[in-house]
């Protein structure tokens, strides 16, 4: 059969066996709900942030509908809404209607259709018509296995090339060319494991640091990258990177418990690197640049948290926040919130927030941020993240070791929580008690209770192994974040697009 919603939706089904004319009958089916962007604002179960990006069409797919026809052939059905019109029920024999291939762009929670009248006026009672809607939305848009594994990746400023180190002294290039992922560059200086990569949106520059001590930023002149040696003067080897907002500076977190900053003189035409000393107790595993290009926050793996000031005479100009009354190198503040390794620091979009992981399957986040902080920790049950990333003020994404990046909001007052997965499966009832109780714990549980494991869940998920970096999507100037990209140890590329979750978008 038929539905045709004219102008709004069209809804094609498989053709079922014939009914008797004048009695009630049930029949199930699967159904591919087709909506035409020019009419999205139509509907009133349709949001209007819910427009695909896709000029050309947006798929539903509704998984199941169980639905009773009154006194058939051919009765008239109303769509509620602004735009309600009368449309028939007529017969469609194409199983072409019926596709394979799914894509899911939105869901459509309820549809409601009212019966008005039959044709044939025998045997008819109006009455509604009204069933769920279940959209089998994913985030993740795209999965790309570019290595065996993957330590560290960075997008070009457009989105068109990917930069990312397959566990060794190399950074390669890939581009988007003819719809496949293409070489066009590696570039080859280090002599050891790359461990930190960041490509500079406003400069189209790249700086690579590795466990060589050694960091150089590529410039693209004439179709290929020169590299320019920094100095970084480490004795041990440089864990991450990161280009300050205005890139004219960039961090450098080290094993040998320090950070460099490394600015451009343009004097003496080269990098020079001014070091952040006797601070930290141990290495540091991650740094995050405020947006004002002033204040930098660490991550080590002495459990502590800090903010510096790295303010450079020359290089940065004073403003009135009283950022820049601080000298180069100074605490602004440390935080003892962990007892086990931190790692992945990030601050919200406008400073307002400041988040950071700890090993022991907890979060924090710190808001006013100086003399007197206040901090907030979540304790979730899983297994610990290893990097975050805020995609706006409400809202923040961490990865980690569940191969399954999570998602934590904050309410009206201000109180994060966590508030879900965004790779869910479909799971077994034992592998859902496992995912309650982290770890080994309920994989051991599901194989004693119901004789199997639950491989078929940990294989549905995107990731096949820790994630180890996630970096946002987004132009300059941006302060919300909808689109993301995650690696791993799986050797994966993920591309995530949070507009697919209709129930993240209050938090965007």
């Amino acid at each position: 059969f038929n539905f045709s919603f004219f102008p709004s939706l069209s809804i094609h089904l498989p053709p079922p066996s014939p009914p008797p004319p004048t009695h009630n009958t049930s029949f199930s089916f699967l159904f591919i709900a087709q909506l035409l962007p020019h009419c999205i604002e139509s509907p009133p179960h349709i949001s209007r942030r819910s427009q695909s990006q896709n000029p050309n069409q947006l798929r539903l797919f509704i998984s199941a509908l169980h639905i009773t026809v009154f006194s058939l052939p051919s009765p008239r059905i109303h769509i509620p809404g602004p735009t309600a019109a009368l449309h028939r029920w007529s017969k469609s024999g194409d199983p072409d209607h019926i596709a394979p291939k799914l894509y899911s762009e939105r869901a459509i929670t309820e549809l409601k259709l009212k019966i008005l009248s039959h044709p044939l006026d025998c045997c008819f009672v109006p009455g509604f018509l009204s069933f769920q809607l279940k959209s089998k939305t994913m985030a993740a848009v795209s999965v790309h296995q570019f290595a065996q594994c993957i330590t560290c990746h960075a997008w070009s400023p457009d989105h068109s090339m990917i930069a990312f180190c397959p566990n060794n002294n190399e950074v390669h290039i890939y581009q988007l060319l003819g719809g496949k992922w293409e070489k066009i560059h590696v570039l080859q200086k280090h002599d050891q494991i790359v461990s930190g990569i960041d490509w500079g949106v406003g400069s189209n520059r790249i700086v690579s640091v590795a466990h060589d001590r050694n960091s150089y930023v590529w410039s693209l002149e004439a179709s290929e990258w020169v590299p320019t040696l920094v100095i970084l003067r480490l004795n041990r080897a440089a864990l991450c990177v990161q280009w300050s907002p205005k890139e004219n500076k960039f961090a450098v977190g080290s094993g040998a418990k320090t950070v460099c900053i490394c600015y451009y003189e343009q004097e003496n035409n080269w990098w020079v690197s001014k070091i952040i000393r006797k601070r930290h107790d141990s290495s540091v595993t991650s740094v995050a640049w405020h947006p004002n290009n002033i204040l930098l926050a660490t991550t080590s793996t002495d459990g502590k948290c800090r903010v510096f000031s790295t303010f450079i005479k020359g290089v940065d100009t004073k403003n009135s926040t009283g950022s820049s009354d601080s000298k180069f190198g100074e605490q602004i503040m440390q935080l003892d919130l962990s007892f086990s390794w931190t790692f992945g620091i990030r601050w919200s979009p406008h400073g307002n927030t400041l988040a950071y992981v700890g090993h022991n399957s907890m979060i924090y986040f710190v808001d006013d941020v100086g003399p007197s902080p206040s901090a907030q920790s979540v304790t979730f049950r899983d297994l610990p993240l290893r990097d975050v990333l805020f995609v706006s003020e409400r809202m923040l994404i961490g990865v980690g070791f569940d191969r399954n990046p999570m998602v934590f909001v904050a309410d009206e007052r201000g109180l994060w929580s966590f508030l879900k997965f965004l790779d869910d499966g479909e799971q077994t009832p034992g592998a859902k008690y496992g995912s309650q109780r982290s770890g080994t714990f309920g994989k051991f549980y599901s194989q004693s209770k119901n004789g199997s494991n639950d491989e078929s869940s940990e294989n549905s998920r995107k990731h096949d192994n820790c994630i180890t970096s996630i970096v946002a999507l987004k132009d300059v100037g941006d302060t919300t974040i909808t689109s993301f990209s995650t690696s791993g140890l799986d050797g994966k590329i993920i591309v995530w697009d949070l507009q697919r979750e209709q129930d993240l978008l209050e938090y965007l």
